[in-house]
């Protein structure tokens, strides 16, 4: 994500290395502190008793394979460029 990044203390460990994504309980106390000056941050927050998620950072060119899954529903945040997918432009 833009920016330098931010260390996170949790219950589990204590500041963990910049850039770095995690998946945590939204009921867990977690402090943060910016490593030097602001950050863009993505939080995927959803029901884990309905939903399961899968979350990838990808930088640079990448060609990704879906399985066709009736009910299935994707979704792409592009923070910087562009990405294509089904024909269609999406752009950051």
């Amino acid at each position: 994500m833009p920016g330098r990044g931010w260390f996170w203390n949790t219950h589990w460990t204590d500041r963990s290395e910049p850039l770095r994504t995690g998946c945590f309980d939204g009921n867990l106390k977690v402090d943060a502190t910016l490593n030097d000056g602001p950050v863009q941050n993505f939080n995927l927050i959803y029901n884990p008793e309905r939903l399961r998620t899968d979350f990838q950072v990808l930088t640079g060119r990448h060609s990704l394979q879906l399985p066709n899954c009736p009910g299935r529903t994707v979704v792409f945040y592009v923070i910087q460029g562009n990405a294509t997918f089904d024909g269609s432009s999406l752009r950051g």
